[in-house]
């Protein structure tokens, strides 16, 4: 009896590790080691032809979606540094790819560039929605005008073949969402205005808000739920219809959960530049922080509000259900 049982175990044990050690995840996948999850599906950039591991794309390259069991050659031979998307052929061998937060030098005698923009799954369920992409110079002193022509079609944007244009301080170009989730390449010609070579960095911003606009000097949002909850972010644009050139405007807000009605604390952006439509962390000139209270009110003056729509925007870092109020005084 006691034979018959040890015989059966080891036998069952046996099967186990057989199976464990003969599986093998199919192309597409790699094997991660682990018995509960054995295998995942190979990441873009990269791939898996079915023995079990993962491998970089080569030098000219792509692997653009996930699971891809063999890497595609580009015409161009070359690839943005994630390896997900071919470089345009007529893209000059001496344009550089600018990456998110990382200064490098603009300079008459280089100005073109490249870089990767990615409108996230999220973002692309979001109809009218924007993505986009301010040049800030060194110390974000902001105070170097460059002139910026982009395109996605051409890797030399010029004058006269560009797609978006931008010139000025903080100069911001925004993207109409591609209601897509897989990655582009913006390709620029970007020249200082007022010196031979700067230091900029290229910032991007996926522009999830709301945007209410008014015309009366006084606007209530009661429940912002609906509209700003589902965000990472609460976040959102206020337009008030025209204002004079060089006014003074008084713009107050007052902010208070409308949920937990625990305290509320949140940032006001606003620019003075012509050239800035959406104002946001990356290109506004002031900014004023609230404070920190159930009901939280503040105030963002300027004396010299550019002509036309005055917009302003709040970014709270978190979610919240909020009750807005927002008035807005005018003089001269």
């Amino acid at each position: 009896m006691s034979r018959t049982i040890i015989v059966s175990l080891s036998f069952i044990c046996l099967l186990l590790v057989t199976n464990i050690i003969c599986f093998t995840c199919p192309a597409g996948y790699f094997d991660t080691g682990n018995y509960e999850h054995p295998c995942s599906s190979c990441s873009v950039g990269r791939y898996c032809p079915g023995d079990g591991k993962a491998y970089d794309c080569s030098n000219g390259t792509i692997a653009p979606n996930q699971g891809m069991v063999a890497c595609t050659q580009c015409e161009s031979k070359r690839t943005n540094i994630y390896k997900t998307v071919c470089i345009l052929v007529n893209t000059p061998t001496e344009a550089r790819e600018a990456i998110d937060d990382k200064f490098d030098v603009i300079s008459v005698k280089n100005p073109y560039w490249f870089t990767t923009l990615l409108f996230t799954e999220y973002l692309a369920e979001a109809p009218s929605k924007l993505l986009q992409y301010t040049f800030v110079d060194q110390k974000l002193k902001r105070d170097t005008p460059v002139v910026v022509y982009a395109s996605t079609v051409t890797g030399k944007p010029s004058k006269d073949n560009y797609m978006y244009m931008a010139i000025g301080q903080n100069a911001t170009i925004n993207i109409p969402n591609s209601k897509q989730s897989q990655p582009i390449v913006m390709y620029f010609s970007i020249v200082p205005l007022e010196v031979d070579s700067a230091q900029f960095v290229g910032k991007s911003w996926l522009w999830l808000s709301k945007t209410y606009q008014f015309t009366t000097s006084t606007f209530a949002i009661e429940n912002t739920g609906s509209d700003l909850a589902q965000y990472v972010n609460t976040e959102a644009l206020f337009v008030y219809h025209s204002v004079p050139a060089n006014s003074k405007v008084n713009f107050t807000i007052s902010v208070e959960d409308n949920f937990t009605h625990e305290n509320v604390k949140y940032k006001l952006y606003y620019s003075t530049l012509k050239n800035i439509d959406y104002p946001t962390m990356n290109n506004a000139n002031i900014v004023v922080e609230s404070p920190f209270k159930k009901i939280s009110t503040t105030s963002l003056v300027t004396n010299n509000a550019k002509e036309g729509p005055f917009a302003v925007s709040m970014v709270i870092p978190t979610t919240y259900y909020a009750r807005i109020k927002v008035s807005v005084n005018v003089s001269q």
